[in-house]
Protein backbone atom coordinates (compact mmCIF):
# COMPACT_ATOMS: atom_id res chain seq x y z
CA UNK A 1 0.00 0.00 0.00
CA UNK A 2 1.32 3.83 -1.07
CA UNK A 3 0.59 5.33 2.14
CA UNK A 4 2.40 8.45 0.50
CA UNK A 5 -0.76 9.34 -1.24
CA UNK A 6 -2.76 10.63 2.04
CA UNK A 7 -0.12 13.41 2.36
CA UNK A 8 -2.22 15.70 0.30
CA UNK A 9 -5.24 15.25 2.08
CA UNK A 10 -6.36 18.17 3.73
CA UNK A 11 -8.49 18.39 7.47
CA UNK A 12 -11.79 18.20 7.29
CA UNK A 13 -13.18 22.03 8.15
CA UNK A 14 -16.61 22.05 9.85
CA UNK A 15 -18.28 25.36 9.40
CA UNK A 16 -21.14 25.37 11.78
CA UNK A 17 -21.88 28.89 12.26
CA UNK A 18 -24.19 28.57 15.83
CA UNK A 19 -22.08 27.26 18.28
CA UNK A 20 -22.49 23.75 20.65
CA UNK A 21 -22.28 25.69 23.72
CA UNK A 22 -24.84 28.40 23.01
CA UNK A 23 -28.83 28.44 23.77
CA UNK A 24 -29.86 28.62 20.07
CA UNK A 25 -28.16 25.32 18.93
CA UNK A 26 -31.30 23.67 19.26
CA UNK A 27 -34.29 25.73 17.60
CA UNK A 28 -31.71 25.86 14.56
CA UNK A 29 -31.06 22.50 14.19
CA UNK A 30 -34.73 21.78 14.00
CA UNK A 31 -35.19 24.72 11.57
CA UNK A 32 -32.06 22.90 9.88
CA UNK A 33 -34.60 19.61 9.54
CA UNK A 34 -37.55 20.97 8.79
CA UNK A 35 -36.07 23.27 5.87
CA UNK A 36 -33.98 19.88 4.73
CA UNK A 37 -36.91 17.91 4.79
CA UNK A 38 -39.03 20.33 3.63
CA UNK A 39 -41.71 19.86 6.24
CA UNK A 40 -42.29 16.41 6.52
CA UNK A 41 -39.89 15.78 9.73
CA UNK A 42 -42.65 15.36 11.98
CA UNK A 43 -45.09 13.51 9.43
CA UNK A 44 -41.98 11.09 9.05
CA UNK A 45 -41.52 10.35 12.81
CA UNK A 46 -45.32 10.18 13.48
CA UNK A 47 -45.43 7.36 11.17
CA UNK A 48 -42.73 5.86 12.08
CA UNK A 49 -43.87 5.99 15.83
CA UNK A 50 -46.82 4.64 14.26
CA UNK A 51 -45.59 1.83 12.67
CA UNK A 52 -43.42 0.94 15.39
CA UNK A 53 -46.16 0.57 18.09
CA UNK A 54 -48.84 -1.15 15.80
CA UNK A 55 -46.13 -3.33 15.21
CA UNK A 56 -44.99 -4.83 18.65
CA UNK A 57 -48.75 -4.39 20.34
CA UNK A 58 -50.25 -6.66 17.40
CA UNK A 59 -47.25 -9.40 17.41
CA UNK A 60 -48.74 -12.78 19.04
CA UNK A 61 -45.66 -13.62 21.13
CA UNK A 62 -45.27 -10.56 23.14
CA UNK A 63 -47.37 -9.49 26.63
CA UNK A 64 -49.74 -7.03 24.88
CA UNK A 65 -51.77 -8.97 22.29
CA UNK A 66 -54.48 -6.83 20.35
CA UNK A 67 -56.47 -7.23 17.38
CA UNK A 68 -54.81 -5.35 14.01
CA UNK A 69 -58.00 -2.63 14.75
CA UNK A 70 -56.93 -1.76 18.11
CA UNK A 71 -53.51 -2.00 17.70
CA UNK A 72 -53.92 1.16 14.90
CA UNK A 73 -55.92 2.55 17.02
CA UNK A 74 -53.37 2.73 20.05
CA UNK A 75 -50.79 3.49 17.68
CA UNK A 76 -52.53 6.04 16.33
CA UNK A 77 -53.48 7.87 19.44
CA UNK A 78 -49.92 7.62 20.79
CA UNK A 79 -48.28 9.04 17.32
CA UNK A 80 -51.56 11.77 17.73
CA UNK A 81 -50.29 12.97 21.12
CA UNK A 82 -46.87 12.51 19.83
CA UNK A 83 -47.70 15.16 17.24
CA UNK A 84 -49.60 17.40 19.77
CA UNK A 85 -45.92 17.28 21.84
CA UNK A 86 -43.87 18.36 18.73
CA UNK A 87 -46.24 21.46 17.42
CA UNK A 88 -46.55 23.32 20.46
CA UNK A 89 -42.37 22.28 21.54
CA UNK A 90 -41.67 23.42 17.82
CA UNK A 91 -39.47 20.65 16.22
CA UNK A 92 -43.10 20.71 13.62
CA UNK A 93 -44.50 23.55 11.98
CA UNK A 94 -47.17 21.66 10.31
CA UNK A 95 -50.56 20.95 11.36
CA UNK A 96 -51.78 18.97 8.13
CA UNK A 97 -49.51 15.97 9.07
CA UNK A 98 -51.64 16.34 12.86
CA UNK A 99 -55.06 16.33 11.48
CA UNK A 100 -53.97 13.07 9.49
CA UNK A 101 -53.38 11.51 12.42
CA UNK A 102 -56.30 12.84 14.06
CA UNK A 103 -59.01 11.50 10.92
CA UNK A 104 -57.09 8.18 11.22
CA UNK A 105 -58.10 7.87 15.33
CA UNK A 106 -61.05 9.16 15.21
CA UNK A 107 -62.36 6.85 12.12
CA UNK A 108 -60.18 3.46 14.20
CA UNK A 109 -61.97 4.81 17.25
CA UNK A 110 -65.78 4.37 15.35
CA UNK A 111 -64.64 1.47 13.57
CA UNK A 112 -63.55 -0.39 16.79
CA UNK A 113 -66.76 0.77 18.59
CA UNK A 114 -68.86 -0.73 15.82
CA UNK A 115 -66.82 -4.32 16.13
CA UNK A 116 -67.41 -4.00 19.69
CA UNK A 117 -70.69 -3.56 19.52
CA UNK A 118 -71.51 -6.53 17.18
CA UNK A 119 -69.41 -8.74 19.52
CA UNK A 120 -66.39 -9.68 18.07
Amino acid sequence: MDFNKLQNMTPIDLNITQSIGTDSFIPAAINTTNELSSGYYGLGVMLISFLFITFITFKQDGDIRLDIMRSMLFGSGFSLILGIIMLITGFTTSLVHLIWFLVLFATLFIITLNIKKKGF
